[in-house]
């Protein structure tokens, strides 16, 4: 009985998945192609009312995709709610809570995503993604404020609510280790591109272990926002002063900083609580239920869980493709 709910589970969180890939492909491209049909009308929709053209139609843009990017999150969680609503769903962490050695919990997460950036950057070294994934650059308040929005906060919380609190919360009742890795691997496959992968799945590692630890969805929001706020910052200061050498060296001075102050704080952290002695987290499962490991990890790789496998696989290998035959397009 507890290995069939378990292969349930997983189905309905295989569809889940899906959903949001299925959705985060389709109704953004939609929503790119009509800006793009309707270029011109906003254009002079905001020249006729004084407005810069190329502010106004960022913003007119950008505001579009956050809401469809939202729904892409929203959507799927509201119907794994529906479809777990007789199943017993296991609460979100939806309460602040304050914790012993916050900043240290915080700096350290830091610390261990950014390394994985980097190592992540050097396993795909030998492939240019700058093309395919060229950022509009940051000219005017108006654009960084809806950067801000987009790329930090937005992502932030659709995507904790999704994978922590929907994902992660209901796989905790068979097992932490492996709740935090599925879901982690969920969440690497999401982004849908090789060039983060190792980067993203090593993220969905501490954001889990973060969430789990601290019993509260907020921790690791404010570490995804943190993150990806860093990321902005340095596509700025690029834009401001050039990605000259000295800035280069100012900037991955910065990075090695935060590094070795993330891990000095980490083992501190593993030291204190060692010292402490072992304890459950603050998440806790509603219930327990105890389930082989080999039959956790059959149970988890369910047929729509391989299909959406597949399907982001297939996604990145196009990126690649695309990346790799580019320099050729514009000879």
């Amino acid at each position: 009985m507890p290995s069939k709910d378990y292969r349930i589970l997983c189905t309905k969180i295989g569809i889940t998945v899906l959903i949001n890939t299925l959705l985060l492909q389709t109704l953004s491209s939609v929503v790119d192609i009509a800006c793009r049909a309707a270029e011109g009308s906003i254009r002079n929709f905001a020249v006729l009312y004084g407005i810069n053209a190329d502010d106004y139609y960022y913003a007119f843009t950008e505001s579009a995709m956050l809401f469809t990017y939202l729904a892409s999150f929203l959507i799927p969680a509201f119907i794994f709610m529906l479809m777990t609503v007789k199943s017993g769903r296991e609460p979100m962490r939806l309460g602040v809570r304050i914790f012993p050695n916050a900043p240290a919990v915080i700096l350290s997460a830091m610390g261990v995503i950014v390394l994985f950036a980097y190592i992540n950057s050097i396993m795909v070294s030998f492939i240019d993604f700058s093309a395919v994934f060229e950022d509009d650059p940051l000219d005017s308040p108006i654009k960084i404020l809806l950067a801000f929005i987009s790329i930090a906060i937005v992502p932030a919380l659709a995507e904790e609510f999704l994978f922590r609190g929907c994902v992660l919360s209901n796989l905790l009742p068979y097992g932490k280790t492996g709740a935090i890795v599925f879901s982690a691997l969920l969440f690497s496959l999401m982004h849908g591109n090789f060039a983060q992968f190792l980067y993203t799945f090593a993220a969905g590692l501490v954001l889990g272990i973060v969430y789990v630890e601290t019993g509260s969805i907020w921790t690791p929001t404010f570490i995804h926002l943190f993150n990806n706020f860093y990321s902005l910052i340095q596509q700025i200061i690029y834009e401001r002063f050039g990605e000259t050498q000295r800035i280069g060296m100012i900037l991955t001075a910065v990075d090695f900083t935060l590094i070795a102050l993330g891990a000095a704080l980490g083992g501190w952290l593993l030291y204190y609580r060692k010292k402490k002695g072992a304890r459950e987290g603050f998440a806790e499962p509603t219930k327990k239920v105890e389930i082989d490991k080999k039959e956790a990890k059959r149970g988890f790789f369910r047929p729509i869980v391989i299909v959406h496998i597949v399907i982001s696989v297939l996604l990145a290998l196009m990126i690649v493709g695309l990346a790799l035959i580019y320099p050729y397009l514009t000879l």
